[in-house]
């Protein structure tokens, strides 16, 4: 009775804790449902183990520290040595620069001492050019004095040779090439101003005088005082000189300085008689066969002058054409230096491993423009001294004025650069012109590279010569 009426009692109090052991039948729940086993009375229930917590953080570990002692070691070995590579390769790069600057003082020094020689030499061959000139003069003088034909002869055979030495050939132009040069030679002067067949005049040599006559000279040139070799041979009293040269045309009319004529100074009654007694006549038919063929003379030294400078303007085309073709294919090699540059660091920007390639192929590129650049350089000093030349040829015979005649296209030449070094010649300084700006003339400018930073097209691309080069 005691126990029924604490069942409900107990019921209605505090949750209690079930005793281990069977469930009531009120507890194990609807029909159907699945329950775990029931543990025997006896058995204790196990309780999960709670899950481990992550401990927190005490550091790292003495083997990481070790590994991250080494890396950090290695790395700063890697970076000396990197560093010690690039003072090496900078110290080399340096050595180079003042190897390459070394050898480029001695080669302009070694060029301006080629040039120093070269004009020496040409000095030199064109003073003894001069004395053997002069030393031609005086013995054809000498010869014609004497009278001595075979002398005559070896003089003018000599001047032969020399033409021909020279590259003069025996067509046309070149017998009026030599036949110019031989009346220059027979109708040269002392220090008195006589020709070789005045002094053949005055030592009576009529066969001297008759050679010389038919070579080109002027029976009446004028030496010293006015005096005609007529006038010489009369005074002196040779006959046989004085008919020959009335046969050739000398004028026995012609005045000296002090007013006298041949026949008035003649030394022998017999040369009076001849001169007095002479066809004046026929002196003025050979005078006038004598100025028809002086006039034929210029003219075909005119029309030989004309041919020489249509040839000559001729070569000048072709070299400015030449030049021209020169500057565009290195102004070509200029674009394809600054391609080959912007592909260098292209790649080097999207780390290819071209970067050899590029690098020869932007030494190649060099190598061609520095040929261009030097075969630009030998036309364009080819043209200025064939612009010199027919400029020199086209002024012979002109009324020399002072200073330089030229045209506005060649003021770059005359007066910048002093081609020819004509105004170093006259003494004055060559290249004296100040640096004004525009003084460029337009159509003269040389091709350039383009500038840092640009290509042909005119984008970047510049840094890859500086890298490559290491600095």
């Amino acid at each position: 009775m005691h126990s029924k009426k604490r069942g409900p009692k107990a019921a209605a109090g505090k949750w209690q804790t079930p005793h281990p052991g069977p469930k009531s039948s009120a507890i194990a729940g609807k029909p159907g449902e699945n329950h775990p086993p029931q543990r025997k009375a006896g058995q204790q229930v196990r309780q999960p183990e709670p899950a481990e917590s992550p401990e927190a953080p005490t550091g790292p570990a003495a083997e990481d520290r070790a590994a991250r002692a080494i890396q950090g070691a290695f790395r700063q070995l890697r970076a000396r040595r990197e560093l010690a590579r690039r003072r090496e390769e900078r110290r080399e790069y340096l050595e180079q620069m003042e190897k390459l600057q070394r050898e480029a003082y001695l080669a302009l020094v070694r060029r301006e001492q080629e040039a120093a020689r070269r004009r020496r030499e040409q000095e030199e061959a064109a003073q003894r050019e001069r004395r053997e000139e002069l030393q031609r003069r005086r013995r054809l003088l000498d010869a014609a004095f004497d009278g001595d034909l075979s002398e005559i002869r070896a003089v003018l055979k000599e001047v032969e040779q020399l033409l021909t030495r020279e590259g003069v050939g025996h067509d046309e132009a070149g017998n009026a090439r030599r036949l110019q040069r031989r009346v220059a030679l027979v109708e040269c002067q002392d220090s008195n101003g006589n020709t070789p067949l005045s002094e053949a005049a005055a030592g009576g040599q009529p066969l001297a005088i008759q050679l010389l006559a038919e070579l080109g000279a002027s029976p009446n040139s004028k030496g010293a005082f006015g005096r005609t070799p007529l006038y010489r041979a009369a005074f002196g009293g040779h006959l046989e000189a004085v008919e020959v040269l009335l046969k050739l045309g000398a004028d026995p009319r012609v005045y000296a300085e002090d007013g006298s004529t041949p026949e008035q100074v003649a030394s022998l009654d017999a040369v009076v008689s001849v001169l007095h007694s002479w066809d004046l006549s026929l002196t003025e038919a050979m005078l006038q066969n004598m100025e028809a063929e002086q006039q034929h003379r210029a003219q075909e030294a005119q029309r030989h002058k004309e041919a020489e400078a249509e040839c000559m303007t001729l070569k000048v085309q072709q070299l400015a054409r030449e030049q021209q073709q020169c500057h565009k294919e290195l102004q070509q090699a200029y674009c394809e230096l600054s391609r080959r540059i912007s592909e260098h660091d292209q790649c080097e920007w999207r780390r290819m491993d071209k970067t050899e390639l590029t690098l020869q192929a932007i030494k190649d590129a060099e190598d061609q423009v520095d040929r261009l650049q030097q075969e630009a350089r030998k036309a364009e000093e080819a043209l200025a001294l064939a612009r010199l030349a027919l400029r020199e040829q086209t002024q012979d015979g002109e009324e020399e004025a002072q200073g330089l005649k030229c045209q506005v296209t060649e003021l770059h030449d005359v007066l910048m650069k002093d081609v020819g070094n004509r105004i170093q010649a006259d003494g004055r300084p060559g290249g004296y012109l100040p640096a004004l700006p525009g003084h460029q003339l337009r159509g003269h400018s040389e091709p350039r590279a383009p500038e840092a930073g640009e290509d042909a097209t005119g984008s970047s691309g510049g840094s890859a010569v500086r890298e490559a080069a290491g600095v």
